[in-house]
């Protein structure tokens, strides 16, 4: 999400044990609270979309954060870079630090 009053103060959603129901999300200070209900929400309309899933019918929410803003790879070392990887938080991290992805 994106917008403003979306601090990421936010407990994740996944309870960490099989066959437990996901978490509400939390705040864990007072500025994260909108955030806290508006992903609440998306959370009770993900569950309603999915309900008749035979799949999935449900949503758990990790790692909620803010765009670092890290400076661009090619401004820091003045090197064009490239990340070949097949884990989503690599490609993830090189995409922030402004990494062509490699797809193979």
């Amino acid at each position: 999400m994106r917008g403003e009053n979306l601090t990421p103060g936010l407990k994740d959603t996944d309870p960490q044990k099989v066959g437990v129901p996901p978490l509400r999300v939390i705040a864990e200070d007072e500025a994260s609270q909108n955030a806290a209900d508006l992903f609440n929400q998306w959370v009770e309309k993900a569950k309603q979309t999915l309900a008749d899933e035979p799949k999935a019918n449900c949503v758990t929410l990790r790692g909620f954060a803010t765009d670092p803003e890290l400076i661009p790879y090619d401004q820091a070392y003045g090197l064009n870079a490239a990340c070949v990887a097949a884990y989503p938080m690599y490609k993830g991290v090189a995409k922030l630090v402004g990494m062509e992805i490699v797809d193979f």
